[in-house]
């Protein structure tokens, strides 16, 4: 049972189903009982979705936000700025994985979305070291985010998988589910090409070298 002191406004969250839980303790709570069969997984939450995975999309209760996206003004430019957000977030990150504090060890990487892994940061550095014109690393770099988010290699970002960018994002960005749609369409699924071209990049990195 959760606790009575997760009952407030600011501890909502909303999934992919666009079903709102009061808080983290009732989503899991429900995750547990779907997954195992368990029959409150509708009685106790009657009216919810079947939770496919139970990915949460974003802090908050579900809103339907291209009733608040002025998508037809936003469209043009959005994936511009998008990608100069990655950029940013993308040579923090890299700036603090190759600094350390003063106790010698390394900094903490507080920086949006999840912690780069060995491996990833690997090919980040050998991606930057081997573009020849500065110019280029908004486009590259964008690019590679398309490979770092395709967590199953399937050449595709799935639904699923962009929850990493709308937990980072929304509900503050309340036109990036138009982006996404636009990128791929109303299921989600992103490959490679699409994400250039809706991101107005222009790239040939692929992902098999840095996968």
């Amino acid at each position: 049972k959760c606790h009575s002191a997760w009952n407030v406004p600011d501890r909502e969250l909303c999934t992919y189903t666009s079903d709102t839980y009061k808080n983290f303790c009732e989503y899991k709570r429900r995750l547990c009982y779907c997954s195992k069969g368990d029959a409150r997984c509708n009685t106790e939450f009657p009216g919810m979705k079947a939770m496919k995975g139970g990915h949460i999309l974003h802090q908050g209760p579900c809103v339907d936000f291209t009733q608040i996206c002025n998508w037809k003004r936003e469209k043009k430019f959005f994936g511009v700025r998008l990608g100069e957000w990655f950029t940013n977030i993308f040579t923090n990150k890299i700036s603090v994985s190759a600094s350390v504090g003063p106790d010698g060890r390394p900094k903490k990487d507080d920086s949006l979305m999840s912690p780069l892994s060995e491996e990833v940061r690997t090919n980040a550095q050998r991606l930057l070291s081997e573009l020849p014109d500065a110019n280029r690393v908004i486009h590259d770099v964008v690019a590679f985010w398309h490979c770092n988010l395709d967590r199953d290699k399937s050449g595709s970002v799935d639904r699923a998988e962009s929850t990493v960018l709308s937990r980072a994002l929304m509900p503050a960005t309340v036109c990036l589910g138009s982006h996404l749609v636009a990128c791929g369409g109303q299921g989600g699924s992103i490959t490679l090409e699409s994400w250039k071209k809706c991101m107005q990049i222009n790239s040939t990195l692929t992902c098999a070298k840095y996968q």
